[in-house]
């Protein structure tokens, strides 16, 4: 008989709203595991090692006109409220 995981066994189960609510009161307040660890150097020289000559998953992926839209007016509306905080 093969061993399985639990995420294994669960996959592609609907979890009900009253789930959802009770798991999502159950882990309100904790914070993650690694939060405010700090990698050492050198565990930061091993990653970007490894991470050298890797390029990014949508490199060279042109974007449609619509993107580009919603780009365009996400800039403009984040340099108006940048300007609007200056001037306070």
């Amino acid at each position: 008989m093969k061993k399985f995981n639990i995420g294994e066994l669960n996959r592609g189960k609907h979890l009900s709203k009253e789930t959802k609510l009770l798991i999502s009161k159950k882990l309100k307040g904790r914070t993650v595991w690694n939060k405010g660890r700090k990698w050492d150097e050198e565990t930061k020289q091993k990653i970007s090692q490894n991470r050298k000559g890797i390029s990014a998953w949508n490199k060279g992926k042109p974007w449609d006109y619509e993107t580009k839209k919603k780009i365009s007016l996400g800039r403009k509306v984040q340099i108006a409220r940048n300007l609007s905080n200056r001037n306070k």
